[in-house]
């Protein structure tokens, strides 16, 4: 199988700056294209149901867009320093999850991270990375983050 169009959702994290890391590895093998995604959900979707109304709400958009431009920049830099043509794409007011698996079908594979979180946090923190592997049938390379195999050692 070759990989030549790989999607790379990215957050501003160390752990998707890993998956970046090694989705840009992957492609130097296959030659690839590399799409970096970033997505700016509605922090307060479903809070009030009228979040443009609650006040600060530009405020705290424009923020998150700004991180997210941020993540997408760093990304395509570190694929075009390694040869890679690279691409972005930034989504607005969706769940990450349902942006990346609506994105997926025109690419080969997504690389996405993980904090691996067990228990009582996965419960109430959720994942975006399980909740994408749920319900798509894409191929993925999944990174765990190292400071997550750090502790699981411990």
């Amino acid at each position: 199988m070759e990989f030549r169009r790989i999607l790379v959702p990215v957050d501003g994290s160390p752990c998707s700056d890993r998956a970046a890391e090694e989705a840009i590895k992957l492609g130097r093998v296959f030659g690839s294209t590399l799409t970096f995604l970033s997505v700016v959900d509605n922090p307060l979707r479903g809070l009030y149901g009228y979040s443009e109304g609650i006040g600060y709400y530009g405020d705290v958009f424009e923020a998150l867009e700004r991180a997210a431009g941020a993540a997408l920049e760093r990304g395509v830099a570190a694929a075009r320093e390694a040869g890679l043509d690279a691409e972005t794409r930034l989504v607005r007011e969706r769940p990450p999850a349902e942006a990346i698996l609506e994105a997926e079908p025109g690419f080969d594979l997504t690389v996405l991270g993980t904090h691996g979180r067990h228990g009582v946090d996965r419960v109430f923190l959720g994942s975006v990375t399980e909740g994408v592997l749920r319900r798509s049938r894409q191929p993925h390379l999944v990174v765990r983050c190292q400071e997550d195999r750090a502790r699981d050692r411990d």
